[in-house]
């Protein structure tokens, strides 16, 4: 039985054999943590590009938001001056109102005074006739 097991490793490579076999054995523990932190390595990677990515999606998201918030007070901003002008031009016209209210007072006053005066020239005039 040990002529065969000694001819068996002699025919696959002899000491080299035995070697290699060693090694295997001692190293798969070594070889199990290697693989293990190259695949921790590569999932690292992936979860770093992946963080990377979402960085700069979340930075192009702030510079849009910034974009509409500068957008949005522009517009409050013109909102504010439009109404302004629309509140002054409302006291203009409220005052133009009133100003034609009282020429339009002053027109009735005027004209009644004139048919009252017309009325004394016509009765002066009857009476001079």
């Amino acid at each position: 039985m040990t002529n065969t097991i000694v001819t068996i490793i002699s025919s696959l490579g002899g000491y080299e054999f035995v070697k290699w076999l060693y090694r295997i054995l001692t190293n798969r523990s070594n070889e199990k943590r290697i693989n293990k932190a190259e695949a921790d390595l590569k999932e690292f990677d992936a979860l770093r590009q992946q963080v990377e990515a979402l960085e700069k999606h979340n930075q192009e998201k702030e510079e849009r938001f910034e974009a509409q918030i500068k957008k949005v007070r522009k517009m409050q901003e013109e909102y504010l001056v439009l109404r302004d002008e629309l509140h002054k031009q409302k006291t203009e016209n409220n005052d133009l109102k009133k100003q034609l209210a009282d020429i339009n007072a002053k027109y009735e006053a005027i004209k009644a005074k004139y048919e009252d005066i017309k009325a004394k020239y016509e009765q002066l005039k009857s009476i001079l006739q």
